[in-house]
């Protein structure tokens, strides 16, 4: 039996059994719900990477890619935003202008994601009414026309911003190395606190690369 309190209620582990319970009193195959094995089962950071990597290969769903698109298919084209602006209105929301992503300028992508989000439903009618050829709007239409893409959206906006943070601090021109230690773990703390809080610190930080330069470890 799975607990259900105690310390370690809340671990990947666990949700992962309680899910595999669930789906086989129902009669449910794993096949359905996309089992992989980058499924991670403990809370180390060395699955961060390989859940992340997991995640776009199960959903086939890329934020830089999509803003990029958005970016490019508006870019330069009054007749497209003059429709978009229609739409908005239909929505009865504000046009606002859509954002370029740049991959080089790393904070673009939250703020680009974010104005995508606030024109979401002018968009998805504006894609859905429309009849284009190009490889571009075709991808267009089957983000828009997804329902998870809107989820998917909300699920970035709400992650990046631990991450612009932290970058901002790493970016800056003065001496922080004195701010280093304490940022790092306000950090690793953030993105714990999303997972599991059942999680020695101390050992997460001295297993990160960053810990290793600090202390010497």
């Amino acid at each position: 039996m799975c607990p259900t309190s105690g310390p370690s209620c809340g671990t990947a582990e666990v949700i992962y059994q309680k899910m595999d319970e669930a789906l086989q009193k129902n009669a449910i195959p794993w096949r359905n719900c996309h089992l992989h094995p980058w499924v991670p089962l403990s809370h180390h950071p060395q699955h961060c990477q390989r859940a992340g990597l997991g995640f776009l290969e199960v959903c086939g769903f890329d934020p830089e890619d999509l803003t990029v698109d958005v970016g490019y298919w508006f870019k330069g084209s009054t007749n497209r935003k003059g429709y978009l602006t229609e739409f908005c209105e239909l929505h009865g929301s504000e046009y606002l202008e859509i954002l370029m992503h740049i991959s080089i300028r790393w904070l673009s992508l939250e703020r680009c994601l974010t104005r995508i989000l606030q024109q979401y439903e002018p968009l998805a009618s504006y894609f859905k009414s429309s009849n284009e050829k190009q490889p571009r709007f075709r991808r267009l239409l089957e983000a828009f026309s997804n329902p998870m893409t809107e989820v998917y959206l909300l699920f970035y906006q709400a992650t990046l911003p631990v991450f612009s943070t932290f970058n901002l601090l790493l970016q800056r021109e003065k001496s922080s190395i004195f701010l280093l230690h304490d940022e790092i773990r306000s950090f690793i703390r953030k993105l714990l606190s999303k997972i599991s809080t059942q999680v020695d610190l101390l050992e997460i930080i001295q297993e990160t690369s960053v810990a290793h330069i600090l202390w010497g470890s």
